[in-house]
């Protein structure tokens, strides 16, 4: 599971550097990359528990 500490320390550094972007110069563009980013990473989360559950369910 490296490769999902890898993403979420990404998608932390990147929130917390459009969070702030945004609040520098109050442009909504960083707030909908940042609804764009969470996106992605919730189907990458979704898509690596469905790996893992699939994994689990071979074993047995």
């Amino acid at each position: 599971m490296p490769i999902i500490r890898l993403a979420l320390i990404l998608f932390f550094i990147s929130l917390l550097v459009l969070l702030v972007a945004y609040f520098s110069t109050q442009n909504t563009r960083y707030l909908n990359a940042i609804k764009e980013i969470s996106k992605y990473f919730g189907f990458l989360l979704l898509g690596a528990f469905l790996l893992y559950l699939i994994e689990r369910i071979i074993r047995f």
